[in-house]
């Protein structure tokens, strides 16, 4: 029993440094490209009001925040740091 509890705990610390490191480096690459940076915030404000919550289906929408944010991970694998 204690060695499952063990390797859980070893398993998420990894999943939640990994997470926690792909977030940094997709705000990393927006702040870097001020283009980018723009074009997201345009969309962002288009598709969200400042007086409400931020649901799913409004994110889903965002074409560009969509694209931006899956392509950052091909673009910056976690091989290239190790």
């Amino acid at each position: 029993m204690e060695i499952r509890d063990e390797i859980k705990t070893f398993v998420m610390a990894g999943h939640e440094t990994t997470s926690s490191w792909n977030y940094y480096l997709a705000l990393y690459a927006v702040a870097i490209h001020p283009d980018v940076q723009d074009r997201l915030f345009e969309e962002i404000c288009k598709h969200l009001s400042t007086d409400s919550d931020i649901f799913l289906e409004q994110v889903e929408k965002m074409e560009y925040f969509n694209a931006c944010w899956y392509h950052d991970p091909r673009e910056r694998s976690h091989g290239n740091f190790a």
